[in-house]
């Protein structure tokens, strides 16, 4: 089954504008009402309408769309590093479990004291 974004740019590449822009717009209802508005394929999908919209010399039609794709490329990027950072610290627990951790903040105390207490020799030495 060819999907609407083929079927989409096949008309374009045709010069079929009316007819690729349904597709699009097709394309984006489906999307955002299964994937939801901020899903990363959306992003994908506005970005291809904006285009398309580009090359018909639409520009002000098209510039909201790919503000809307920037957005949400930014909202995923964030949540993506959010998540990475979470199962980093999740992947160390696992590894290591909860003696693990504790050892793991207690050498961190301890460097941070020596750190500390460093520091102060240094300021006092003449």
């Amino acid at each position: 089954m060819i999907g609407l974004d083929a079927v989409a740019a096949i008309y374009r590449a045709q010069g079929r504008s009316s007819e690729a822009e349904a597709s699009y717009q097709r394309m984006l209802t489906i999307l955002k009402r299964a994937l939801g508005p901020t899903h990363p394929d959306v992003a994908l999908a506005l970005e291809e309408y904006a285009a398309l919209l580009r090359m018909v010399h639409r520009c002000t039609e098209a510039s909201p769309l790919e503000t809307r794709a920037q957005a949400i490329r930014a909202t995923v990027a964030s949540t993506q590093r959010l998540l990475a950072g979470w199962n980093t610290r999740w992947t160390f627990f696992v590894d290591n479990g909860p003696t693990g951790v504790i050892a793991n903040m207690q050498r961190g105390f301890q460097q941070g004291r020596r750190d500390r207490e460093a520091s102060s020799r240094r300021r006092s030495v003449p």
